[in-house]
């Protein structure tokens, strides 16, 4: 598509280093060191949010090298993490002087498009949302997050059958020591996620590897119950899987019915769009025009305009700088 979601393809790179990972562990193929840290740098290009993966990846590294008594595990990572992350390290450093920004501002400056105030203002408005800090909200987090998921700046609720399926991960990660330890990484980020920013889609980079260790805890639970009966087994394993996807399957059909098919043609796209974003007919009008002439400053519209964009919840064209000043046409 034209327009991907940064958050989905972030969570896509680290669920592919963490499989990339685990690949070592059980073949001890070197390859898939390099393919880990490379797919984690690609993640990091993608979304700075995942950057909790990168001391996974490297404790991981660093306990492989320490149980094989070599450094070679190190610096193939190392190599591969260096050529996917670079890119946007140099990009970032070239544009604001801080190779993680807006990460460790206090260590190399707000930039030229922040101000301290504004990072300082960003940390406050994350820690609006959510329940109290406390062991036991911790705990009760697989509820929470069903029972209250306007807590966390989400329309959509959280999966049902993630958290009630949780024990049963839990109970398996006992007696599985490779559930357990992908549960331990589960453990960590969504830790990490609840002391520092409970925002929903913040906690989506560790939802593929735990539908992945919930996958794997059922068909356990399935092949226990049933006793060794294969053919048996595998029914009910479709049976529950396809169970699991009608959340899905009905929030599309309903989508369906209210907007109507998605467009399989550019004019039809347009239509479609046009539709629900009433500006995006003069933003085609602009960009099909041999050269724009001038920068754009939007929101719903930004992602179909091919110059220039300015504007976001940050930077020099901020929606806050500009929305006060259009009372005054010498100040906008």
């Amino acid at each position: 598509a034209p327009v991907a979601s940064y958050p989905m393809i972030g969570s896509f790179f680290a669920l592919s280093s963490i499989y990339a990972l685990t690949n070592y562990a059980t073949t001890q193929q070197r390859v898939c060191l390099f393919v880990s840290g490379a797919f984690v740098g690609f993640a990091l290009s993608t979304w700075l949010w995942v950057i909790l993966f990168l001391p996974i990846v490297a404790l991981s590294v660093v306990w492989f090298a320490i149980k094989e008594k070599r450094v070679q595990p190190l610096w193939i990572a190392g190599a591969g993490l260096a050529l996917a992350w670079s890119p946007a390290l140099l990009r970032a450093t070239w544009y604001t002087a801080n190779p993680v920004y807006p990460l460790l501002t206090g260590v190399f400056g707000s930039g030229p498009w922040l101000t301290a105030q504004e990072i300082g203002s960003f940390a406050t408005d994350i820690h609006r949302f959510g329940v109290p800090r406390t062991i036991l909200n911790f705990l009760l987090l697989p509820f929470t997050l069903v029972a209250h998921a306007d807590k966390f700046q989400s329309r959509a609720g959280y999966s049902v059958a993630l958290s009630l399926l949780f024990p049963v991960v839990a109970a398996r990660a006992i007696f599985d020591k490779h559930l357990r330890s992908l549960g331990i990484i589960i453990v960590f980020f969504a830790g990490c996620w609840f002391f520092l920013g409970q925002i929903m889609r913040y906690l989506l980079p560790i939802i593929p590897l735990l539908c992945f260790v919930t996958a794997i805890a059922v068909t356990w639970l399935v092949d226990w119950a049933c006793r060794g009966r294969r053919n048996i087994s595998i029914s009910l394993t479709t049976v529950v899987a396809l169970a699991l996807l009608w959340p899905s399957l009905s929030f599309a059909r309903k989508e369906r019915m209210e907007r109507g098919s998605l467009p399989l043609t550019k004019l039809w796209r347009e239509a479609y769009i046009a539709l629900r974003i009433p500006e995006y007919r003069v933003l085609a009008i602009a960009s099909a025009s041999p050269a724009p002439l001038y920068s754009l400053q939007g929101a719903n519209g930004a992602y179909y305009y091919d110059g220039v964009f300015m504007g976001d919840w940050f930077g020099p064209a901020g929606y806050g700088p500009v929305l006060r000043s259009l009372a005054n046409g010498e100040v906008l």
